[in-house]
């Protein structure tokens, strides 16, 4: 890892785990474990660090948005490539999730620069607006047959928050998903997802296709190399050979600020 991308990776470690008031110039240095004069000169500043960190994972997110607008088909196939692009953003880049997640409060907005605030901005309203108007063509085309007195601004907002949740659960490993869910938990999030859409009266239905094929499409389409690791650890298991554990990057805690009492 480049000294770039572990101070990245520390400052959304900071920020996500000890708020603004811990996300400071010092700390940074301090969990880098590099001098206060490298993180000025990577960052500049205190904000400059807080739109570096924001900008850096809005580029992940926007990267795998886009990647997922490139699959074709049914409306509710294009849906479900841009929850895929949710899935791989759990399973291959959680701290990400978790920084994005942090964005969305509201005290976190009021900080951001103009900049990573309007980017933020474009992401949130773009990814709506992409998942509203699939359900519209969907209803045009009659696949779409919502119950009466639910609004499709309703279903599309239910649609993100359930499967960002879940998968935001899946990759803190909460306990109560540990207690509940199968070993399989990406493909249960999939079910769990079609189960609904299949509810609100979304075709082509769950059981009308094979909707794990339609996800490896979707992997392969867009996301490749995503796809690929996938597959990869997928054939180690069958294997029976032991997974590479990823890299992990100690940051170490604050140091205590108390200072001892002087002897009278």
């Amino acid at each position: 890892m480049s000294k770039k991308d572990r101070l990245e990776k520390v400052a959304r470690h900071v920020l996500t785990r000890e708020g603004l008031s811990g996300f400071t110039m010092e700390r940074l240095a301090e969990a880098a474990e590099v001098s206060r004069p490298t993180v000025y000169q990577y960052f500049g500043s205190r904000e400059g660090a807080l739109a570096a960190t924001a900008l850096s994972t809005i580029a992940v997110c926007s990267k795998l948005f886009e990647s997922a607008q490139r699959f074709q088909g049914a409306p509710r196939e294009q849906a479900m490539a841009l929850m895929t692009g949710f899935e791989v953003l759990a399973r291959f880049e959680p701290d990400h999730l978790e920084t994005l997640e942090f964005l969305g409060m509201p005290w976190i907005k009021r900080a951001l620069p103009s900049p990573p605030l309007d980017a933020l901005q474009a992401l949130v309203t773009g990814f709506g607006a992409r998942l509203t108007g699939l359900m519209q063509l969907s209803v045009e085309q009659g696949q779409l047959a919502l119950p009466s007195g639910y609004p499709m601004a309703a279903a599309a907002f239910h649609t993100q928050n359930f499967y960002y949740g879940i998968f935001f659960a899946v990759a803190r490993r909460r306990i109560s998903y540990d207690l509940y869910a199968s070993d399989s938990p990406w493909e249960s999030s999939r079910r769990g997802l079609h189960v609904y859409w299949d509810g609100i009266g979304w075709s082509p239905k769950a059981g009308d296709s094979d909707m794990e094929a339609l996800h490896d499409r979707i992997l392969r389409q867009c996301f490749p190399d995503y796809w690929l690791r996938i597959k990869t650890d997928e054939l180690k298991r069958g294997l029976d050979t032991p997974l590479a554990e990823p890299l992990s990057h100690s940051i170490p805690e604050p140091r205590s600020r108390a200072r001892a009492l002087k002897p009278s």
